[in-house]
């Protein structure tokens, strides 16, 4: 009795020397694997929210939209090929006998029109931004392949329409009277076989006279159901045509829609391509600086036997400007005795770093990147250094 005492005495003691914490542990004790799971389903989710909400560059926010645009511009060509096959099986190739051989010229030619077209306008979208030129040739030839893609495509559409029109015929429509005459027709059919003499039936007999008056109600019958199946004819017609019309206007639309969607989407592409390169420059413009390249400074080794411990850093310096360091050998802006010293080629390509630098600062400036005052001023900077390299040109153009 006296032990079951003093141990109560000591759980007691116990209990009131613990803290609350640690008397709620005793009674529900904690799981650590749960806390740990808990824990780290909670990061798992923060991290989702912080990846959903965080800021994206160019390519980032764009290329899921860039893809599909390609695909896409592909899927629409192989649309316009559809489009403008009938036009091209019903107008110049019937001739051809064999179906294969016919389909497999017709086929063959709008590839060829739709790559062409493509193809143009890759290579003019890159002359005119990447090498500074205009591209002529490529144009008029973007613009040939793509008008005669058009023209075929909406024909296309066109005969399709043509083919599809079928209208109703007056001898598919049925009124109520042809119903009762072929009901006195069988009726009359009946008085005749019972009641002909010789293959004859007596006009004077009662048989005779029923068979006249029923012949009397078909032709009337015939009259009316005749005018009433050429109003039935004629409201259908008009229904048809309308309904026809509408599924015209809406084929000729697929055509054009189709053929815009292409150029769409392959500018878009382009585009997306052409500012995501514009954008990893800039980037690379924050962390390395070029030094002159050797075409111009002529005291390194030549690029074609250019060693790793002469390469060049990739990007530009944002801090001074321009893609290449040139205020060192330009400190005197009042003459141009850097830049005359340059051949042709090489003021070309002077001229195409300085406007790729020029569009990379307007780009920043356009989307609110760095400091709007750094930006003007770079701006202006490559300006001027371009007009003067412009004038150069136009100077050894005279000669």
């Amino acid at each position: 009795m006296s032990s079951t005492k003093n141990s109560s005495n000591a759980s007691t003691e116990r209990l009131t020397t613990m803290s609350a914490n640690e008397v709620q542990a005793s009674i529900t004790p904690t799981d650590a694997t749960q806390e740990l799971l808990k824990s780290d389903s909670k990061d798992r989710q923060l991290y989702k929210f912080a990846k959903a909400f965080q800021k994206q560059d160019y390519y980032d926010r764009n290329h899921l939209k860039a893809n599909v645009s390609y695909y896409a511009s592909y899927l629409f060509s192989c649309g316009s090929i559809g489009l403008s096959i009938a036009y091209l099986d019903t107008h110049l190739l019937s001739d051809i006998p064999f179906d294969y051989v016919r389909y497999s010229i017709i086929i063959g030619i709008l590839l060829l029109v739709e790559f062409i077209k493509h193809t143009s306008l890759h290579t003019g979208f890159k002359s005119y931004f990447v090498y500074d030129t205009k591209p002529v040739f490529t144009s008029f030839l973007f613009v040939g392949t793509a008008a005669l893609s058009l023209y075929l495509c909406i024909n296309g559409t066109s005969e399709l329409n043509r083919q599809s029109y079928i209208p109703p015929q007056v001898t598919d429509f049925v009124t109520h009277y042809d119903t009762k005459i072929t009901a006195l027709e069988q009726k009359n059919q009946t008085i005749f076989n019972r009641n002909k003499w010789k293959g004859k039936l007596n006009a004077h007999s009662e048989a005779g006279k029923a068979y006249a008056a029923n012949e009397a109600l078909i032709t009337d019958f015939k009259a009316k159901a005749e005018q009433e199946r050429q109003k039935m004819y004629d409201t259908a017609l008009t229904e048809y045509d309308t309904k026809h019309r509408k599924k015209s206007i809406i084929r000729q639309f697929v055509g054009y829609f189709v053929e815009a969607s292409i150029l769409f989407c392959v500018l878009y592409y382009l585009v997306f391509c052409y500012y995501s390169q514009l954008e990893h420059t800039l980037r690379l413009n924050e962390k390395y600086s070029l030094t002159l390249p050797n075409f111009i400074t002529n005291s390194s080794p030549p690029l074609s036997v250019a060693t790793a411990e002469h390469a060049s850093p990739i990007g530009f310096n944002a801090n001074e400007g321009n893609s290449i360091k040139i205020d060192a050998n330009i400190k005197n802006d009042k003459s141009n005795m850097y830049f005359e010293n340059l051949d042709a080629k090489d003021l070309k390509a002077l001229a195409a770093s300085y406007k790729r630098d020029l569009n990379a600062y307007r780009y920043k400036l356009d989307n609110g990147k760095g400091t709007a005052t750094n930006n003007k001023n770079k701006i202006a900077y490559f300006e001027e250094r371009l007009e003067k390299i412009y004038t150069l040109q136009k100077q050894m153009g005279k000669h």
